[in-house]
């Protein structure tokens, strides 16, 4: 299988494009990986551009601006990357019957009145972020694409950015003295990048594959 990855230098991107070099049965997939270093997902023409040349079988739309708050301070940017390159992706894997895996957020939930076990796929999405919202319009863009699977996910960690890994980040502080200011009134299921990696692998092949909506994270819940 041809896989293109975007957002390949990101925390899933990177730990997604390491699993498939990794295992037996993947690692002599063609993967190209493509992040802001290669071009503008927000440039519609270079999107087409770029998947066209690749002809990939399975897109992974990684690709995202992340930082929720920096998308409340500036959504512009925000919607330009979650919305807009969303629609260019999709609409290049529609054009070369391409699936799309579109990476989603537990965001797209208001975090009021999840059951016992958290939310499932059946719960209806009612963002109150500009990171949600963003994220929420990117699920509703890729149902146009014949062949497409979206995972929701949460609160991952395993990267080595801080700026988008919390974990890292507060260790970090700790190590250097500091005092981290961490968010004590929200809670999650933190989610293990390989553990997601190894489960999107599994996911990808199109012959029997699941199909529509699906949530994957790590059991249990922390603050």
């Amino acid at each position: 299988m041809r896989v293109y990855v975007t957002g390949a230098d990101g925390m899933l991107g990177t730990a997604l494009r390491h699993e498939l070099a990794a295992r037996p049965e993947t690692a002599d997939w063609p993967v190209l990986g493509v992040s802001l270093a290669d071009f503008d997902i927000g440039d519609e023409a270079a999107v087409r551009d770029s998947i066209a040349d690749f002809r990939p079988d399975v897109v992974v739309h990684t690709a995202a601006n992340a930082v929720v708050d920096s998308c409340e301070r500036n959504p512009g940017p925000a919607l330009r990357v979650n919305v807009g390159g969303t629609h260019h992706v999709a609409d290049a894997c529609r054009r070369h019957g391409s699936r799309l895996v579109y990476i989603s957020s537990d965001y797209v939930f208001d975090g009021r009145a999840p059951g016992p076990a958290g939310y499932n796929e059946d719960d209806i999405p009612d963002p109150v972020s500009v990171y949600g919202l963003s994220k929420l319009a990117g699920e509703r863009i890729v149902e146009a694409v014949p062949d497409h699977l979206v995972v929701r996910t949460s609160w991952l960690y395993g990267g080595t950015d801080p700026a988008l890994d919390q974990v890292l980040a507060a260790a970090r502080e700790f190590l250097d003295g500091g005092r981290p200011r961490l968010i004590d009134d929200q809670f999650s299921s933190p989610t293990y990048l390989p553990d997601l990696a190894s489960a999107l692998v599994g996911l990808l092949p199109g012959a029997l594959a699941v199909r529509g909506l699906l949530h994957i994270a790590n059991r249990g819940r922390a603050s």
